[in-house]
């Protein structure tokens, strides 16, 4: 939902918390572009090990 635009207090509200500090318990940062740099970066290992399993 945090990734479509809503924010925390919105979230809470729908997901019935009294306190958006419970909300805040579950809420969790986007890290797919962090995953995609990582696995770009090691990618070129990758394709070596695959080469050598061939």
């Amino acid at each position: 939902m945090l990734a479509e635009g809503l924010n925390p207090v919105e979230v809470s509200k729908l997901m019935g918390h009294d306190d958006v500090k419970t909300t805040m318990k579950y809420l969790h940062p986007d890290t797919s572009k962090a995953a995609m740099m990582v696995n770009h970066r090691n990618r070129p290992k990758s394709l070596h090990l695959l080469k050598v399993a061939s």
